[in-house]
């Protein structure tokens, strides 16, 4: 996952090697959820960690669920979601350009992705049965 900063700096807040799941339903329903590939775990072992452990863990993992909707012609998918693991991101449509390069679906937030360029960033999910 990386991501354009306002300054055209890329950056990957999850990471080299990110996890996650993007899931849509054929009745208009979408999950998504996405950390980063090396958590570290809670000192503790417990579930609440220390105060900045659990600031790190909401810094590195990203979730949402909720409707979907898609323009064919403009090539985009509309994510509206009823349940954020960002408080402020709830009914918040996130609008994502989208282009399929065989088995694997590109997202971006910007343009329109394109397989080979390495300066744009996108998201870009393998699909699985």
């Amino acid at each position: 996952m990386s991501v354009r900063q306002p300054n055209g700096e890329v950056t990957r807040p999850m990471g080299d090697h990110p996890r996650g799941m993007l899931m849509y339903t054929a009745g208009g329903h979408m999950s998504v959820q996405v950390m980063h590939g090396d958590r570290r775990l809670f000192g503790s072992g417990g579930r609440g960690g220390t105060i900045e452990e659990a600031a790190e863990a909401f810094r590195t993992y990203i979730a949402y669920c909720g409707t979907y909707r898609v323009d064919d012609a403009a090539g985009i998918v509309y994510h509206e979601p009823d349940c954020h693991g960002f408080p402020n991101g709830v009914g918040v449509p996130l609008k994502r350009y989208f282009t399929f390069v065989g088995d694997r679906l590109l997202l971006s937030g910007d343009r329109p992705p394109t397989p080979d360029a390495v300066d744009h960033p996108a998201l870009v999910w393998q699909r699985v049965e």
